[in-house]
């Protein structure tokens, strides 16, 4: 399983994107079931000067619906990006409620002792930035839009604080079979032995998108190697790559997101 939050406050936690492909003979348009949760804790119960931890979360859903077989695909993807991101599947009310109240209760047990001890060691003039230290947020926010042959994309973006200098934001996503419902993976979508072509590709996109020529050019600028993409997002008329802050570079780079037509890729694409 990927993305999965093993511990929140000693693992950086992951953002989420789903790409779902789901289609129906009707082609009716596409709705989908909005879960939300927005709470937070105090770390010090009835302290309104304490730190906190604030957990916001918005995320579609496939609904079930009536018809056996839509309600089959849909409740497959659904527990598939539960188990992945949220640790749990069924209903997603429910496992996303729970999600938020380990997330809350790790906060808890994580820095409680510690902030206390500190707490009590600390000039009035240092209560400030101890708030600020042991303080943390975690936003996730989904979105899905229609991508190639019925695919729908599911997008979603995730900021996690544990105090610091900054938040950190990442964005995931996934890829599913319409009929099937099951994961669709770069090998399925590109012929066997040519991710190392797709790699030059994405290169010498985000070099040109740089303004560069190739990627001695990139170093310059700090880039370092550009690996195969973990993330991709299968729109109408190309694919996006998309590498999250510090895979391809330092964080002063940001993320980096690149989009090549299929066209320009057909060579190395499964027909």
């Amino acid at each position: 399983m990927r993305r999965i939050l093993k511990s929140a406050f000693n693992l950086s936690l992951v953002s989420l994107v789903l790409l779902s492909m789901f289609s129906c003979e009707d082609k009716k348009e596409m709705t989908y079931d909005i879960t939300e949760e927005s709470r937070e804790a105090l770390l010090v119960e009835g302290d309104p000067s304490s730190p906190k931890c604030v957990v916001s979360v918005s995320m579609p859903f496939l609904p079930t619906g009536e018809d056996n077989a839509q309600r089959s695909i849909a409740m497959k993807i659904n527990n598939q990006v539960l188990k992945e991101f949220f640790n749990g599947e069924g209903n997603p009310h429910e496992v996303v409620k729970s999600f938020v109240d380990d997330y809350l209760k790790e906060y808890k047990e994580d820095r409680y002792d510690y902030y206390v001890s500190e707490r009590s060691n600390c000039l009035p003039e240092d209560t400030s930035f101890l708030v600020n230290a042991f303080s943390a947020h975690l936003t996730m926010r989904g979105s899905i839009s229609s991508g190639r042959n019925g695919m729908l994309g599911f997008t979603v973006e995730q900021e996690v604080y544990n105090g610091g200098a900054h938040p950190v934001s990442t964005t995931y996503f996934v890829n599913f079979n319409p009929v099937t419902g099951d994961e669709v993976k770069l090998s399925d979508v590109f012929l066997t032995g040519t991710l190392d072509q797709l790699t030059d590709k994405i290169t010498h996109a985000i070099a040109a998108q740089n303004k560069v020529r190739d990627m001695e050019g990139l170093r310059e600028l700090g880039y370092d190697d550009i690996g195969t993409p973990q993330e991709y997002l299968m729109g109408p008329d190309s694919l996006t790559f998309f590498y999250n802050v510090y895979e391809i570079g330092p964080y002063a780079l940001g993320p980096t997101r690149v989009s090549i037509a299929y066209k320009d890729m057909e060579d190395i694409m499964v027909k």
